[in-house]
């Protein structure tokens, strides 16, 4: 559950954000980098993030597009338990990806597995 302490944190992150790319905007040189369009970007990126119908559909998406790759798998959402505000997936086993990626990295059979699935 996503809940609204995520939501407040995010809003502050993205305020303590804007005030930046303001505050950085008024030094001349800087101007140039769009700081400001930077971080709204962002910002409306996050927001669809925050809604977890979205990473629903995109874990959905990662499923269909890596179909063919056996050893790439994605968790499957579970409806009708996915919300804007709750996501349920099914349980995928595996280790976390940078414990195998520190794992695979020390033989020659771990390495031309990252290379099959990178």
């Amino acid at each position: 559950c996503l809940g609204s302490q995520v939501a407040a944190m995010v809003d502050a992150d993205l305020a303590v954000m804007r005030a930046g790319a303001w505050a950085l905007e008024l030094v001349p040189h800087v101007r140039w980098l769009s700081l400001r369009e930077s971080v709204e970007e962002f910002a409306s990126l996050m927001t669809l993030q925050m809604d977890l119908r979205i990473e629903a559909a995109n874990l959905d998406r990662f499923r269909v597009n890596f179909r063919e790759s056996p050893d790439v798998n994605f968790p499957q959402p579970i409806r009708p338990l996915v919300s804007r505000e709750v996501l349920v997936e099914t349980l995928m086993p595996g280790a976390a990806l940078g414990e195998w990626v520190a794992t695979a990295k020390g033989s020659a059979e771990g390495r031309e597995h990252m290379r099959r699935v990178a």
